[in-house]
């Protein structure tokens, strides 16, 4: 299954992402490969329609017991 993940970057919209075996849901934050690095990114709920064939990258890891409240990310999506 991919998901969109929100990175702190430049970018104004989330990037698509391979998810394991793990459950996600929108808010929770998770590591991911960026570049030659590891990033912590957030789960998104609004997914980045893909027009080139890219490879996806998996998600490493579900950084448990932290979450970003479905209020907080409505407010940013509507902020922005």
């Amino acid at each position: 299954m991919e998901v969109p993940i929100l990175l702190p970057k430049i970018f104004d919209y989330p990037l698509t992402y391979k998810v394991n075996k793990e459950s996600l849901n929108v808010g929770d934050f998770v590591e991911v490969p960026f570049g030659k690095t590891q990033e912590v990114g957030v789960v998104w709920d609004k997914k980045q329609i893909l027009d080139k064939k890219i490879k996806i990258k998996k998600i490493n890891k579900k950084i448990p017991e932290i979450k970003i409240n479905k209020n907080l990310i409505n407010f940013i999506n509507w902020f922005s």
